[in-house]
Order: C-alpha cells, then sequence, then structure tokens
C-alpha cells in the first residue's frame, strides 16, 4: 500500500534513522541473537580466534 505523492524511504533517510534509541534497541536484539547463536553452534561458547570459529 503506498501513499500517493510518498516517496518510499531511501539509503539516507534509513542511515539517519539509526540515530533513534528504538530503532537501535530494534537492530540490536536480532545482532545480538545472532551472536549467541553463533557461539551455539560452535559449541565451546568461545567464539572465534583471529576471526576465524574455533573447534573442539
Amino acid at each position: 500500500m503506498t501513499i500517493i505523492g510518498a516517496a518510499a524511504p531511501g539509503m539516507v533517510a534509513l542511515v539517519h534513522a539509526l540515530d533513534d534509541l528504538c530503532v537501535q534497541q530494534m537492530i540490536a536484539l536480532p545482532v545480538d541473537f545472532a551472536r549467541h547463536f553463533g557461539k551455539s553452534l560452535n559449541g565451546n561458547g568461545k567464539g572465534s580466534v583471529n576471526g576465524n570459529a574455533t573447534t573442539p
């Protein structure tokens, strides 16, 4: 659904939206989940060493 006369938000508008605390918190939620999920896939909870995933 589009509003007549309204332009779609561009990349500049999306970058400016990052100044809003609520937007930062909403973006941080899936990023934090992905970080913890990636560590659990690793199996040892150490995350990465020198940018490479560690193996047991």
